[in-house]
């Protein structure tokens, strides 16, 4: 069973899907300075995403956007169908807040919209990745329930290639 889903304390907020028209401007923006430390993440251009959008994945079902006061302020983007999943499982693909409305609770309040949907959704597991050092997510999740099941390790040698 999934927790009570939480409140935020900011004003004007509602959750509803992605729409690109609408949304894909302001994905790029929030998405940019939730990840401005990580270099992959926080570098995707709006082609990126058009990419990301155009996978045989892709559902905007599934991707909840924050809205307040009809700006998009944060997102949570799920994969029912991911590389080396078990049958059925889904990802949470990417959690982001923008920094101005972090602290709020708003990542928790869209984790408790993004999970009640895949188990309303029959979804048996649902699985996602975190930078080890990002303590604030790692509570986060570990407060919902998950649990460490692995680690992946990239190692780079520069100079060579």
């Amino acid at each position: 069973p999934l927790p009570e889903v939480p409140s935020s304390t900011l004003e004007g907020l509602r959750l509803d899907s992605f729409e690109a028209d609408r949304d894909a401007e302001s994905w790029v923006r929030v998405n940019a300075r939730a990840f401005a430390e990580h270099p992959e993440q926080g570098a995707l251009t709006r082609a990126d995403l058009e990419q990301r959008l155009a996978q045989p994945w892709f559902d905007a079902e599934d991707m909840l956007v924050a809205l307040r006061d009809e700006e998009l302020v944060g997102f949570v983007w799920v994969k029912r169908e991911h590389p080396g999943a078990t049958e059925g499982d889904a990802e949470i693909y990417v959690v982001a807040t923008d920094p101005s409305v972090q602290g709020y609770g708003l990542a928790g309040l869209m984790m408790a919209a993004s999970l009640a949907r895949l188990q309303e959704g029959g979804v048996p597991g649902v699985e996602l990745y975190v930078e080890a050092d990002n303590t604030a997510a790692l509570r986060l999740y570990e407060n919902w329930g998950f649990t460490v099941s692995g680690r992946d390790v990239q190692l780079r040698m520069a100079g060579k290639g």
